[in-house]
């Protein structure tokens, strides 16, 4: 038996609170691990967020509950795995799925560009790390077959500011043919994005999901 622990409260901004995230991130973790170490189940893998490891979204006000929950969640979870080599950590940036629920801002801002609804992005400067799904799928097949290291952090396939992604989602949205989103920012915000050189493979999967989501939106 293999326990995955996917639980988390306060993903997506505005959701989760104070009670719920530390409920979700902490206590009902502990509970967890408290379960799996007693019973005879092989591996206990727990989700956790490279966010968490620099910490750099507790400078916006509205995630601190959820990160800080986070870190504290995934220093119990080193903690159990430091007497059980059963369990392991392993720390995710973003994932991008064309099927990924409301609130997640790739599948939020395609779904704009067919709503004719204009995008607000209330932290253009925040960098996020991406990784598109085959790639954790592959990744997670592998952590399945070994656990030698307690702790593992997925590489992710891009690092971006949240700006420069956006302007990357429009340009693949206008190549095939959409409508580009209307991004709002901060009025004292001034748009100052380099030229990036994307990885093919990774550019190509971002397009395939657009097209993918583009079909579902008809």
């Amino acid at each position: 038996t293999i326990i995955v622990n996917c639980i988390a409260s306060g993903v997506t901004p505005n959701s989760g609170g104070e009670f719920s995230d530390h409920y979700a991130n902490t206590k009902l973790l502990r509970g967890l691990l408290e379960f799996f170490t007693e019973s005879n189940s092989n591996k206990f893998i727990h989700f956790g967020t490279v966010y968490e490891i620099d910490q750099v979204v507790n400078t916006l006000t509205d995630r601190a509950s959820y990160v800080n929950s986070k870190v504290l969640g995934s220093q119990i979870c080193k903690n159990y795995a430091e007497t059980d080599k059963r369990i392991k950590l392993l720390y995710l940036p973003t994932i991008l799925n064309h099927n990924q629920p409301e609130g997640r801002f790739f599948v939020d801002f395609i779904k704009s560009a067919f709503g004719n609804i204009p995008f607000k992005i209330a932290y253009p400067d925040s960098k996020i790390k991406i990784t598109v799904y085959e790639s954790f799928f592959r990744y997670f097949c592998k952590v399945i077959d070994s656990m030698d290291d307690s702790v593992d952090i997925l590489s992710a396939d891009a690092t971006m500011t949240v700006v420069e992604f956006s302007k990357l989602l429009n340009a693949l949205l206008a190549k095939n043919g959409y409508r580009s989103v209307k991004v709002v920012l901060n009025e004292s915000y001034q748009v100052n994005i380099s030229e990036f050189d994307y990885d093919k493979v990774f550019v190509k999967k971002i397009e395939e999901m657009i097209i993918t989501i583009a079909g579902l939106m008809k």
